[in-house]
C-alpha cells in the first residue's frame, strides 16, 4: 500500500472534475439528474428543465479543511 497526501484543494478539485464528468454523461445519455440545491431536491430533465421533488432532510454542514491520506 502506498501513502499518498493530497491537500484539501487538490480533493476538492477532483470531485470538481468528476461531477462535471458525470453531468456530461447524463446530458449524453438522456438521464434524468437529481442534485440537491437549498435544501431542496430537483429533478433535472435532459432538455434542462427542473422540477422540486420535495425538502431535503439534511442541511449543509461546515467541513474544517486539512490536508487528507488516501490508502490505496
Amino acid at each position: 500500500m502506498s501513502n499518498k497526501e493530497i491537500s484539501a484543494r487538490e480533493l476538492i478539485n477532483a470531485q470538481n472534475r468528476a461531477t462535471q464528468k458525470a453531468k456530461k454523461l447524463i446530458r449524453v445519455l438522456g438521464l434524468e439528474d437529481i442534485v440537491v440545491r437549498n435544501n431542496k431536491v430537483i429533478q433535472i430533465s435532459p432538455n434542462g428543465e427542473e422540477a422540486t421533488i420535495k425538502e431535503s432532510q439534511y442541511k449543509s454542514k461546515k467541513v474544517s479543511k486539512g490536508t487528507f491520506t488516501l490508502k490505496k
